[in-house]
């Protein structure tokens, strides 16, 4: 097993314009699913990268998606190591991105039929409580982002509806 393998692709002398690698690719689809991405949003984030597919992508950029992807999992990147691996053993929990927190409350606002703003945060916490059995705020980025990708869905539905 080389260096390069053990790292899961990640190797820091590689030049920032070199291409992604097989093993970056499989570790970008496979935290796709871990954060219950779809499709569209998925699109949505590689058009940060100015990209429509992992594959063309650069190995810097799949560094950072990857690193991004991972906080948002509440897996940290060991920088320290040298890389980003695929799965850690000791794993930190990161609470949800202010972002995160707004997109909720924002959506939720959208689909919620409760009246008020007080009854909307109400009926967010149960729905929240009911899915996951935290609070907003105890939620992770994980799980943040799986309410996101539920609470889109809700509102898909919504509008084909009307």
């Amino acid at each position: 097993m080389t260096k390069r393998d053990a790292n899961a692709g990640y190797d820091p002398a590689q030049q920032t314009k070199s291409a992604v690698t097989k093993e970056q690719i499989k570790q970008i689809h496979t935290l796709k699913g871990k954060l219950g991405w779809d499709d569209d949003f998925y699109r949505m984030v590689l058009g940060k990268y100015n990209v429509k597919s992992s594959k063309e992508m650069t190995c810097s950029q799949a560094n950072r998606l990857i690193s991004e992807m991972m906080r948002a999992a509440g897996v940290m990147p060991d920088a320290k190591a040298g890389y980003y691996p695929a799965q850690s053993t000791k794993s930190k929990v990161v609470k949800p991105t202010k972002a995160q927190v707004y997109a909720i409350t924002a959506i939720w606002s959208r689909v919620s039929r409760a009246e008020g703003s007080e009854a909307k945060r109400a009926a967010l916490d149960s729905f929240i409580y009911n899915k996951f059995g935290k609070t907003l705020e105890t939620l992770t980025r994980a799980e943040a982002s799986k309410v996101i990708v539920i609470l889109k869905k809700m509102e898909e539905k919504d509008e084909k509806r009307q």
